[in-house]
């Protein structure tokens, strides 16, 4: 989010742009930190959207969102259907801090990392919700959501040899056995819902 709208996926270099009050908080707060550099190994994590089963999931992004929808309600709605979304396991997000906290110092510290699975479109995403979990998919060009959020994940890769190791199929199955277990009994209960719950 601290990049803000990018036409191309953004690497660690681009000058951030956020967009929101939120991005602008995450933005100051890699700033704070990077302030006590000197003091300690500081680094810097830009993760793409999460996605997979937690105990306290969000609902509300991209694949959760259209996996909860598939699952419970049948239908997936897409807003639009072009626009580009970065994702990534939540397991391999787990997997990188602790990469992170095992790593030399000298090769994280003062450093922001991308890590991302991929970029994909909206209704790129709706499909291969619908090949694990069947569902209809129905598009609603009226709340067509013009951002893009893309991101390159390649300097994890060449700076710490990490490649994510988990498929946002496995996300998708992943939820899918979640919810057949009856973890969630109520996919609109505020609870899996952020913004609905602040």
């Amino acid at each position: 989010s601290v990049y803000g709208y990018m036409a191309t996926p953004a690497t660690e270099v681009d000058e951030p742009k956020p967009m929101t009050e939120y991005a602008r908080n995450k933005l100051e707060g890699e700033d704070i930190v990077f302030a006590h550099e000197d003091a300690m190994d500081v680094v810097a994590v830009r993760s793409a959207t999460c996605c997979g089963p937690a105990l306290r999931m969000r609902l509300d992004t991209i694949i959760n969102a259209f996996s909860a929808s598939a699952y419970f309600d049948k239908m997936i709605t897409v807003h639009g259907g072009d626009q580009y979304r970065t994702n990534l396991h939540v397991q391999d997000a787990t997997d990188f801090y602790i990469q992170c906290l095992e790593a030399e110092g000298e090769l994280i510290n003062g450093e922001a990392f991308n890590i991302t699975a991929g970029n994909n479109t909206a209704i790129e995403l709706a499909d291969m919700v619908t090949r694990y979990i069947p569902s209809k998919v129905s598009i609603d060009e009226s709340r067509k959501d013009s951002r893009h959020y893309m991101m390159d994940g390649s300097k994890a890769k060449r700076i710490l040899g990490w490649t994510p190791t988990w498929s946002l199929n496995e996300a998708v199955i992943d939820n899918y056995r979640w919810f057949a277990a009856g973890h969630i009994k109520d996919h609109r209960d505020p609870l899996w819902h952020n913004t609905l719950r602040m």
